[in-house]
């Protein structure tokens, strides 16, 4: 018998009594090798190109960016053939198990079991598998050339599928996700009693060509009813087909059988009964089956059992289902709540959106393919141009919540579906750019979730179904123009008409916080929403006659049990009324589309499906933050004082009522302490603190290591009221003492602190703080200058050395006359740049003076101080007094190397720093000082 890998033409093989294949091949070449004289010569055959299996094998693994989009994609082909009006659509997913393993499933799971199973019903007769395991053939498009020719209503009897409805009409579907997928698939279809079974195996594959074998048989239905009649004809067709291709012996042990042949052929045929003549399938007359073996790409997600290191296979399959299942309700938003899809016995409902976004709203638009929006009068009915599309609006809750605990931002993200079924095409992170919105700030953020649904599938797609292909059509650009016009306008019109509830005074100039705020609530209500349905699954329903007193529960109980449409494409929700849209281009020659404001007639119209809204009552109660508790720390702005001061708090806890008398009474005994006295340190966050709060003021360069040893520590009043002043002038002048013999009497407790009886020492203190901050910023922009002469000085010095070999060498192989012109002009450019260093130093210089004038304002200040305030100030002056001491130690230390320096050609009066220019950096050269 010839081997079947050598001529694709017997790809399929009719099973007969006899076990003849099929002769067609050779009645065709015969028939045109025949020539008729009275006919014109037909052209002859254009000859083919040799396809190695193998090569075309890891092609088709190369087509899917993950496992679980190849998945989706076999998926698509199923919800193509289930989903129709009128008709009782059903997938089924589960893992391939034996019918001795489905009996044992609850007890424990078997570890051989490493593939998965899809099926599902179909309301037209399947397509022949010879057509479908064709190389890079597509039976939806051929479908669509064949619907040219005949007539229109034979063929909508008949039930071809349109493109308008189909997802996989690109040819890249059932072989590319099997081989992605796995070695070994089978691909199993019935058409009342007609069983066709297709086999994709890469051991089946060779360099002289690609072979993907397909049989045929009939089931006799007059033995249905006698179970040995069915399994021994079912035995006897498998049979029969390892006669015919020996190798597919092999590929049934090694996938099925784990190596032993008659277990391989005995799952096959349990999968064939299943498919035939079980309880859930009997009933149908069109049955597609997609039996996946020994899948690829889980080795990461492995379990190892212990007792059991085999089960680890198991799970995970397993976990791959329950990847597919936690995906699939995002995935496809128009699939009607009548579809049965299973996965490992558990129903899915696709109601993903509708129990995540806020105010969600329904925008029905028209959208052209061909003419550009711009093109239109004005005048005209230009709204309603182009093919119907659906757009939806909403806000994420859960998408904000999370956000906020991962301390990132919730951009406006923009989902595309296309197609009958409503499957995601593209997801655009940030979409504010591509829709000609505002991206600065935190304008149309706030979680702001824009749906485009293409359910009249007039967007190209690519053959992943991962992207759009604009460039199919000759009209693309266009067509992308006006699709995003119109989905800038609906995302900008839903966005403002939300914050326009939060825009008055109450908020205090946080509309924006506040709405984001109301919006992260509902995501309590949104988990208060699946703790109900997880209860109801699993049947804990006892406690639902009992009275609940809690009014966010029984809300939340009352919105589970409403049952809301899962095709989005049907649901009722949110719509705006005699909305006036305008067009027009932007400064940078875009299409745009706005809402004309201020139109009477305006409304909006509640639809029954949008489940979660803004409420004023809402409103209210997250402004008196009645849902902290639930919703965690709720992230506030950062406060600035005037004059943009960095510091940091440490908040000491309140005294006692034991503590603060004793601290009272020591008060008139130390004159050094000051109730009315704050000290900060300089490095953080300003914050709100009390009159009574220390504070410790810091140098912001650098607070770690060895830089905090020389942070220097002042003392700085809180600035009193006039009213308070006032009054402490009153009580000091009544009892008439000093602040000396206040300090001597013992017997009076109640005397005020220092600086209450001297009120101007306050006011020097805060204008000494001031000119030493002034000081040291002063001495830190000189030190900046000096480095950067140095570095200038440097560099000059490196040229003149680079220049001086130079020119005592002859000139190395390959000289041109322009090298020396070229350095003699970058030495020029340098000199250039060392001068501008020493006009900014003699500026530098200049500010020298008026460092030496804070100076004698600081000895001034001191001395005024000294008299007024006396011994409480002596903390403060002896820092001082070590600022100044580093500061002349400094100063002698330049004096020391410019006199120790050699006579330098550029320059020979500039100071040189302490530390290496190069190699300091601030939290240094602050030490230096």
């Amino acid at each position: 018998m010839e081997d079947p890998t050598m001529d694709s033409n017997h790809n399929e093989t009719i099973l007969r009594p006899d076990h003849v294949p099929s002769q067609s091949t050779a009645a065709d070449d015969t028939a045109a090798a025949v020539a008729v004289p009275s006919m014109p010569q037909p052209v002859a055959p254009l000859p083919t190109t040799a396809v190695d299996g193998q090569g075309m094998w890891r092609a088709w693994t190369r087509v899917f960016e993950k496992p679980s989009a190849a998945l989706l994609d076999l998926l698509d082909n199923s919800f193509d053939a289930a989903l129709h009006a009128d008709f009782q659509g059903r997938v089924v997913m589960d893992c391939l198990l034996t019918e001795e393993q489905q009996q044992q499933q609850d007890t424990q799971v078997p570890a051989t079991c490493t593939g998965i199973t899809i099926m599902n019903n179909s309301k037209f007769e399947i397509k022949s598998l010879e057509e479908a395991l064709t190389v890079y053939k597509s039976t939806k498009n051929a479908e669509q050339e064949d619907e040219q020719e005949e007539d229109d209503n034979k063929s909508t009897e008949e039930g071809s599928s349109s493109r308008k409805t189909v997802i996989g009409e690109n040819g890249v579907g059932l072989k590319h996700g099997c081989a992605t997928l796995s070695d070994t698939s089978f691909v199993l279809t019935r058409n009342h009693t007609t069983i066709q079974v297709g086999v994709i195996a890469k051991s089946l594959q060779s360099v002289r060509g690609v072979y993907l074998p397909s049989f045929t048989f009939e089931l006799e239905q007059q033995q249905a009813d006698n179970n040995e009649d069915q399994d021994g004809q079912i035995y006897q067709h498998i049979n029969d087909m390892i006669d015919i291709q020996p190798r597919m012996g092999d590929v049934l042990a090694q996938s099925l059988g784990e190596g032993e042949l008659h277990k391989g052929i005995t799952l096959l045929a349990q999968r064939i009964q299943i498919m035939s003549w079980s309880d859930d399938w009997q009933h149908e007359d069109h049955v597609f089956q997609l039996l996946l073996c020994h899948l690829h790409h889980l080795g990461e997600i492995e379990i190892i059992d212990v007792d059991n290191p085999e089960a680890s296979d198991i799970i995970s399959a397993k976990a791959f289902l329950d990847e597919i299942q936690a995906m699939l309700p995002e995935y496809y938003i128009n699939i009607p709540s009548t579809f049965d899809f299973r996965i490992d016995g558990e129903r899915i409902h696709f109601s993903f959106w509708q129990h995540r976004l806020v105010e969600l709203t329904h925008f029905p638009i028209h959208v052209p393919k061909e003419n550009n929006l711009d093109d239109y009068q004005a005048s005209s009915d230009w709204i309603r141009e182009g093919y119907p599309l659906n757009i939806y609006c909403g806000f994420d809750a859960q998408r904000v919540d999370w956000d906020v605990h991962n301390g990132s931002v919730s951009p406006c993200m923009m989902y595309i579906y296309s197609r009958q079924a409503g499957r995601l095409i593209k997801i655009d992170d940030d979409a504010r750019l591509l829709l000609n919105l505002c991206a600065s700030g935190s304008d149309y953020m706030q979680g702001l979730t824009i749906i485009i649904d293409d359910y009249t599938a007039n967007l190209p797609l690519q053959p992943t179904k991962d992207g759009i292909a604009w460039s199919e059509n000759r009209g693309g650009d266009v067509h992308r123009t006006n699709l995003l016009a119109w989905a800038g306008a609906v995302a900008q019109c839903f966005w403002k008409e939300n914050f326009k509830k939060f825009d008055t005074k109450s908020t205090g100039g946080r509309a924006k916080l506040m709405l984001k705020r109301v919006i992260r609530s509902f995501a309590v209500d949104q988990l208060e929403d699946l703790e109900q349905c997880l209860e109801q699954e699993h049947g804990d329903d006892d406690d639902d006659d009992e009275e609940d007193n809690n009014k966010e529960k029984a809300a939340a109980r009352k919105r589970k049990q409403k049952k809301v449409a899962e095709e989005m494409a049907n649901a009722d929700f949110n719509r705006y009324e005699n909305v006036r849209w305008r067009k027009d281009l932007n400064k940078f020659k875009k299409l745009v589309i706005r809402r004309v404001p201020r139109v009477s007639g305006f409304n909006i119209k509640k639809g029954s499906d949008t489940l979660y809204e803004i409420t004023p009552a809402r409103i209210e109660e997250v402004k008196t933050n009645a849902k902290a508790e639930r919703l965690g720390s709720i992230p506030r702005p950062k406060k600035q004082g005037p004059r943009k001061r960095k510091y940091t708090i440490s908040i000491e806890p309140k005294p006692t009522k034991a503590s603060a008398a004793e601290a009272k009474s020591k008060s008139n005994n130390n004159k050094n302490d000051d109730d009315n006295v704050d000290s900060t340190e300089v490095a953080g966050k300003r914050q709100r603190r009390s009159r009574s709060t220390p504070i410790q003021y810091t140098d912001p360069v650098s607070d770690q290591g060895e830089d905090s040893e020389d942070l220097i520590e002042y003392t700085v009043p809180v600035r009193k009221s006039t009213r308070k002043r006032k009054a402490t002038r009153k009580a000091a002048t009544r009892r008439k003492k000093s602040v000396t013999d206040v300090a001597d009497d013992d017997s009076d407790n109640e005397a005020e602190p220092v600086a209450a009886a001297n009120p101007d020492t306050s006011i020097l203190e805060q204008k000494l703080l001031e000119s030493d901050i002034l000081l040291k910023q002063e001495q830190l922009r000189s030190i900046k200058a000096e480095r950067a002469l140095q570095e200038g000085k440097d560099l000059v010095a490196k040229l003149q050395a680079k220049l001086e070999r130079y020119q005592g060498k002859p000139p190395p192989p390959g000289y041109q006359p322009d090298d020396d012109s070229t350095l003699r002009e970058e030495l020029n450019r340098v000199k250039e740049e060392r001068n501008s260093y020493k006009h900014r130093l003699d500026a530098r210089i200049d500010q020298g003076a008026r460092v030496q004038e804070l100076y004698r304002q600081n000895k001034l200040l001191r001395e005024q101080l000294q008299e007024q305030g006396g011994e409480p100030m002596s903390v403060l002056l002896k820092r001082v007094d070590k600022l100044e001491a580093r500061i002349k130690r400094r100063d002698m230390t330049i004096l020391k190397l410019e006199q120790a320096a050699p006579n330098d050609t550029l320059s020979t009066a500039e100071p040189v720093a302490a530390v290496s220019p190069e190699k300091a950096t601030d939290g240094e050269i602050i030490q230096s000082i």
